[in-house]
């Protein structure tokens, strides 16, 4: 048994590793690495190799601000920089955490349910889940601490179960990301209830759960009494409008299945609400129902909350698979999940090669670059916030703004201004002082205030393909 299932584990961790770092293997050299905030983690890993200690202060971010990310995933990334150079680093860390989140659901299904071929299926459709590959195939902050959760669940459900470890990792995980450990630590309860009500040392239960919330305080009181919690501002009012990271998801939206971003989700929801309604009772059902209810109600209020979604999802899925196979003819059952995995793998290959082109476009990366190597050192670039990350990351230059929109400074301000630059050409006062600045704009924009032409007779214009325009503004 324990030979199966060392093997079932190496398969499912060597084809994972593949699997995500396929977009990154498939992506033309003239875009650069996948998508916005990359190159933040990116940029940020470097200094630390550089300075040789985490970095305090961001001098290209916003024109200039204190650094307040959390620090796990940039000195994570900046360890693997070190060993395997920055651009190997990237795809590699991310494919190894994915990996270890696949294996790791393999693990929880199979100690839930003892059912291995269960598992081996489970595993199948997280890993080709879109979500998942969205989350493990470019620098995503919330990924790692997915994997570090997911090993504090299967600890937590194991016969020999670890609570102290288990809540180690879920402290640890808040120092990537701090949602990603409140929503596992949710998740915990009823574990921690179990072990509190079954065991008379109530220390197994006391002392875990300290451990995780004195790692979690020991960084985020101080954390928060010197920097204020964060506020809405006009950057996270943009992410909504937008439908980006932030949307409330909506009926509407919830399962953009026919779409690139969800193919695989809608069969999986079919045989999950088959799973919901008529598994049978055994252990763990109840509370892989709570896990299901808790994350959907979570996407309801957030989009961004889709990522948490695959593993109950699909474990639940198994276990509507599991009512249908003992109910309907083996030959059926055999198309049936001959179906499921067709489907699952052209969903998959889908999403695979939209990541492979996701932002930056050539165009981005070859405009970011003569923005690079055609301007002074110290100039900033006005742009909307979507472009910041490229133009500290790619060009680097100081950016007006870009996507780190927590604890932005002067964000309202910046983000006000920049809409007067371009409804009546007004210099940003907040840049008063600086000597050289240009405007990164894109045509569909110039032209929602007003004909392209009036922002070429109004300034110089040393940049323009296809649909970009670089404005030297003073």
């Amino acid at each position: 048994m324990e030979n199966k299932k060392l093997f079932d584990l190496t398969i499912i961790i060597i084809l994972s590793i593949w699997l995500f770092a396929i977009p990154t293997i498939l992506r033309p050299i003239d875009q650069g690495i996948i998508g916005f905030p990359s190159y933040y983690h990116e940029r940020i890993a470097e200094d630390i190799l550089d300075n040789g200690s985490l970095v305090s202060y961001d001098s290209l971010s916003f024109g200039g601000r204190a650094y307040l990310y959390p620090p796990a995933f940039s000195l994570t990334l900046a360890g693997f920089a070190a060993i395997f150079g920055m651009y190997s680093a990237s795809v590699l860390m991310m494919a190894l955490f994915g990996a270890a989140a696949v294996a790791l659901t393999y693990l929880i299904i199979t100690e839930m349910f003892h059912d291995h071929k269960a598992s081996r299926l489970a595993a199948f459709l997280v890993a080709l889940m879109p979500a998942t590959i969205f989350a493990f195939s470019h620098l995503c902050s919330r990924a790692p601490p997915i994997a570090l959760c997911l090993a504090a669940i299967y600890l937590l459900i194991k016969e020999d179960n670890h609570p102290f470890i288990a809540m180690i990792l879920i402290g640890l995980s808040s120092l990537f990301h701090l949602e990603t450990a409140l929503i596992f630590a949710v998740l915990t309860i009823p574990f921690l209830k179990q072990i509190w009500v079954k065991t008379e040392n109530k220390n197994r239960v006391i002392y875990p759960v300290l451990a995780a919330v004195i790692i979690i305080c020991a960084f985020y009181i101080p954390y928060f009494v010197q920097n204020g919690f964060i506020e809405y501002n006009a950057i996270h009012n943009d992410y909504r409008s937008l439908s980006y990271s932030m949307q409330s998801a909506g009926i509407q939206e919830y399962f953009v299945e026919l779409s690139q971003y969800a193919s695989v989700t809608i069969i999986a929801a079919f045989f999950a609400i088959i799973g919901f309604i008529f598994a049978p009772k055994m252990k763990y059902v109840n509370y892989v129902r709570f896990w299901l209810v808790f994350i959907f109600a979570l996407t309801l209020i957030f989009e961004r909350f889709l990522i948490y979604m695959p593993i109950p999802l699909v474990i639940m899925a198994v276990l509507g698979i599991s009512v249908i196979h003992n109910k309907i003819p083996k030959k059926v059952f055999y198309v049936l999940i001959a179906i499921i995995l067709i489907w699952s793998v052209a969903g998959a290959a889908i999403k695979l090669n939209t990541m492979a082109n996701e932002y930056p476009s050539s165009e981005h990366y070859k405009a970011m670059t003569w923005i690079k190597e055609n301007t002074p050192e110290n100039s900033v670039i006005v742009a909307d916030w979507s472009y910041g990350h490229w133009i500290a990351g790619i060009a680097e230059r100081k950016n007006f703004m870009d996507g780190y929109a927590e604890y932005a400074p002067q964000a309202n301000e910046r983000y006000a201004q920049l809409q007067l630059l371009y409804e009546s050409f007004t210099m940003p006062i907040i840049l008063e002082d600086e000597s050289t600045i240009y405007l990164y704009a894109e045509k569909w924009i110039l032209e929602k205030y007003h004909h392209t032409d009036e922002f070429q007779q109004q300034y110089l214009t040393p940049y323009i393909d296809g649909e970009i325009y670089i404005f030297q503004i003073r």
